[in-house]
């Protein structure tokens, strides 16, 4: 079976941008042919995602309501790519729309226009409501228990990781190759990280070694605060 939601409407970003007509709000097939056909890891990283999500329109607002556009592209480059990964098309776009519209402004020089500022608000709003629905009608199908046997709980994240996290740091901030190989070390060797290295992970397979430095920034503080 592949969840498909059906496109809603396109959103209307104004005339500097294109819209969407055709894209599915959630593809979780899609997605999750891109993980192995693995439930159980899609179902991991969409719990994870939504947690991010639900935060994602008052941190998006936030830094358009300050003039902070810098700050706010780089939040709308990171949800663009994990909305992709988790086959949350029309997510992505919305956000990839957003995106090369405060760049434009970046480049020119131009504060944002009051319109734009509140159609990219009503559409990053209207998305993250239309996403999370259909991700918990998927999450909700995908956690079906299919039998009756014990599943172990998954490990926690652990401070053993911190050295290899450093490790993984160094390497990306010289936007060196070895980060790959790094990474999928850690990735094996540290299970219990699997949910929090999906932002990661979305960075590095971008190749946007800048995003994955703030993103192994963010871990290292966390993981840290276990202590």
């Amino acid at each position: 079976m592949r969840p498909v939601s059906p496109p809603p409407s396109s959103p209307n970003l104004g005339a500097h941008t294109p819209a969407s007509t055709s894209l599915p709000v959630l593809d979780a097939g899609s997605a999750m042919e891109l993980m192995d056909n693995s439930s159980e890891l899609y179902l991991e990283l969409a719990k994870a995602y939504v947690a991010e999500l639900q935060q994602f329109p008052g941190k998006t607002e936030a830094e358009l309501n300050g003039a902070d556009l810098v700050q706010a592209t780089r939040t709308l480059h990171t949800f663009k790519g994990l909305s992709l990964t988790l086959g949350a098309k029309h997510m992505s776009e919305v956000c990839r729309q957003c995106e090369l519209r405060l760049k434009s402004l970046v480049q020119a020089g131009v504060v944002l226009p009051e319109g734009d500022r509140v159609q990219m608000v009503g559409a990053v709003r209207e998305g993250v409501d239309l996403t999370l629905r259909a991700l918990d009608q998927t999450i909700t199908s995908l956690s079906t228990p299919l039998s009756l046997d014990p599943v172990a709980a998954p490990e926690a994240p652990s401070v053993d990781a911190l050295p290899d996290l450093q490790s993984l740091k160094h390497f990306l901030a010289q936007s060196d190759l070895q980060a790959l190989d790094c990474f999928h070390a850690l990735r094996t060797q540290h299970t219990g990280l699997r949910a929090e290295l999906f932002a990661l992970e979305t960075a590095l397979n971008a190749f946007d070694f800048s995003q994955a430095v703030v993103q192994c920034d963010e871990l290292i503080r966390r993981i840290g605060s276990l202590k």
